[in-house]
C-alpha cells in the first residue's frame, strides 16, 4: 500500500494528513483504535471518524473517503 499512500500524498498535498502506525510497535493504540484487521484505514476530520475500511483499498477508494 505505500506506493498508493505515497501518490495520494502527493496529490492531495496539504489537503490531507496521511499517517502510518506500525501497530506492532504500537499495539496499545491498536488495541484502543479497534484495528483488527490490517492493513486499517480510516479518515478523520476534526477529530470524528468519517470512514474506515480494512483490507485493500483501491486509490480511488481512498480518494472518495478523503474527498467527502
Amino acid at each position: 500500500m505505500s506506493p498508493i499512500l505515497q501518490d495520494l500524498k502527493n496529490e492531495m498535498g496539504e489537503k490531507a494528513k496521511i499517517v502510518k502506525i506500525d501497530i506492532d510497535r504500537n499495539q496499545k493504540l491498536a488495541t484502543a483504535m479497534e484495528v483488527k484487521g490490517v492493513p486499517t484505514f480510516m479518515v478523520y476530520q476534526k477529530g470524528k471518524l468519517l470512514w474506515r475500511a480494512s483490507g485493500m483499498v483501491s486509490k480511488n477508494d481512498l480518494k472518495e473517503a478523503l474527498a467527502a
